[in-house]
């Protein structure tokens, strides 16, 4: 080889050596751009280190396995592994060799896939199972996909009946499940969003041996208990009220027996269910007695105390006067008693009661008699074989005198 130009310090910067041939022993460096017009070969070469960039401008072959085209595209032979991959892979082909993903535009085949947040999938979703020969645009075919969260109305989804299924569906019912995997909209119990209705069967609330309740209302408003032994009704806010426009019976559970029997005239007992054998009234109260002349009132008038109890048509009254001043009868005429709360149905007859500082004859009888339809006692006295008189105001003394008396009567 043949040297020319070379100064005594070396070949100069600025001129240009051309070499026939160039062998170099040990380590080369070039400060420059190095051109090669024919085939650069390497030989035991185990690394290439490029600090800047490397540019093959027909592209680069390893092997007969690793392709990378000078237009971008990349062929492998062998497996690809990556730790990230970025973009929508639409234009990815041949990632399907294991399943057979049709030739559908964007179709995708994805296996083992874990969706933690949000997947919006355009197209269908296929499971790996179908067998179609054709899974549609922009469709997703899944193998053990596991999605953490679902949004949407489902009302696309398919092949889902072998999971849970609905019978006799319909607006406001109640769906009662009919075994492990199947549902059923009960046509007898309803619920639109205010009325809860059941229209056939019945409703049980147990364990009845452990105290059941069944409350309607805000806290205790109405409650029906059962603690075990015995079943209570009741409301513990306001009255508890049975209205009914029939008849309100009720009756032994063997044979059905009537025990009592409420309807438009009262309270009837056993199978009876006369008018006039109801009990259609209870009532109890308190009135103010007076006593005075068949003509005139006592002045200052004289009042007693007194208590009754009504069942029905029968009055039980109990009166009193206690420690009276008899200067206040009228002088001359027969006493009466006024005030009584109800009045008489017929006539009655009372007996004349406890009485102390009255004066009496042994040879009287002495009674009280009410004339029907008033509410007052006349006092009359009879000798034997002779008509009933007055009992006279004058018989009672002017001071401290009593009277008590209890008696029934009928009113209307």
């Amino acid at each position: 080889m043949a040297f020319t130009k070379i100064t005594a310090a070396g070949i100069g910067s600025t001129e240009t050596v051309t070499l026939d041939g160039l062998s170099v022993i040990n380590n080369g460096s070039i400060g420059g751009n190095l051109t090669v017009g024919g085939v650069l070969t390497y030989e035991d070469v185990t690394n290439v280190d490029s600090v800047g960039l490397i540019t093959a401008r027909a592209g680069i072959v390893v092997g007969s396995g690793i392709t990378l085209s000078k237009d971008g595209d990349g062929f492998f032979t062998g497996i690809v592994t990556a730790s990230s991959f970025v973009g929508s892979g639409a234009e990815l082909t041949g990632v399907a060799s294991t399943e057979n993903i049709r030739t559908n535009t964007n179709a995708t085949f994805l296996q083992n896939v874990t969706v933690v947040g949000t997947s919006t999938v355009t197209g269908n979703i296929v499971p790996n199972s179908d067998s179609a020969t054709d899974i549609g645009t922009n469709s997703v075919r899944f193998q053990n996909a596991y999605v953490d969260t679902y949004y949407g109305d489902g009302s696309n989804l398919t092949g889902i009946s072998a999971g849970v299924s609905l019978a006799n569906g319909a607006d406001n019912r109640v769906v009662t499940a009919t075994g492990a995997a199947a549902l059923n909209g009960e046509s007898g119990v309803t619920y639109d969003g205010t009325d809860f209705t059941v229209s056939s069967g019945r409703v049980t609330i147990s364990d009845e041996s452990s105290g059941a309740q069944f409350r309607i209302g805000a806290g205790d408003d109405f409650q029906i208990e059962h603690d075990g032994s015995n079943t209570y009704i009741y409301n513990l806010t306001n009255d508890l009220v049975i209205q009914n426009d029939a008849n309100v019976k009720i009756t032994a559970k063997s044979g059905g027996t009537q025990r009592f029997r409420f309807d438009s005239d009262g309270l009837k007992f056993g199978t009876d269910t006369a008018a006039a054998n109801a009990l259609d009234d209870y009532e109890e109260g308190t009135f103010t007695p007076t006593a005075r002349g068949n003509n005139t009132n006592s002045s200052p008038v004289i009042e007693g105390s007194g208590k009754y109890t009504k069942i029905g048509n029968v009055v039980q009254i109990q009166l009193s006067f206690a420690n009276e001043n008899g200067s206040y009868l009228p002088g001359g005429e027969y006493l009466q008693i006024h005030g009584l709360p109800f009045t008489f149905n017929g006539e009655h007859f009372i007996p004349y009661g406890f009485n102390y500082k009255v004066v009496f004859n042994s040879s009287y009888q002495y009674l009280f008699y009410s004339p029907s339809g008033n509410t007052r006692l006349d006092g009359y006295i009879n000798v034997s074989d002779s008509p009933y008189t007055p009992w006279g105001t004058d018989q009672w003394d002017n001071t401290q005198w009593y009277h008590s008396n209890s008696f029934s009567y009928l009113t209307s």
